[in-house]
């Protein structure tokens, strides 16, 4: 959570989410760090799969975000992993996979500043993104 809360304080730009399983935070600490990275003009994509809620992930925050930089969408893809991803500003991305060996709701983080790492995520994230069977996740927690 502390490597997390650095990093959303440091990004300038824009912040990828993939949220693919559990909450890996309690939702006050999710909630925190995208208020404040919001604040500052940081936009906020996110991808939410099939095991996330964006209404369990931020409360209300998609009612009062949506159009203040905060985009929320739900990939159909099947198959995807119920782990989660952030990537900040391209030069950053932190893993969070379920750990095997500790059970739920324990998780293995990784820290990745690889360029070459980086760059298959954010191709990866962007191909989600734009997917045409990807749809909008509206304030009321629906897909449009």
């Amino acid at each position: 959570a502390s490597v997390a809360g650095e990093l959303a304080r440091t990004v300038t730009r824009e912040i990828k989410l993939y949220l693919g399983g559990p909450s890996v935070f309690e939702r006050e600490v999710s909630v925190q760090l995208l208020e404040e990275a919001l604040s500052r003009g940081v936009s906020c994509r996110a991808l939410c799969g099939s095991g996330a809620s964006s209404s369990q992930e931020f409360g209300s925050l998609p009612t009062t975000y949506l159009g203040r930089g905060l985009e929320l969408r739900r990939p159909e893809a099947t198959g995807l992993p119920a782990s989660r991803a952030q990537i900040f500003d391209g030069l950053a991305v932190l893993l969070f996979f379920p750990d095997p060996l500790a059970g739920s709701p324990s998780f293995q983080a990784l820290l990745v500043r690889h360029p070459h790492m980086l760059a298959l995520m954010n191709f990866t994230f962007e191909s989600l993104w734009g997917d045409k069977r990807t749809k909008d996740i509206d304030a009321q927690g629906h897909t449009r």
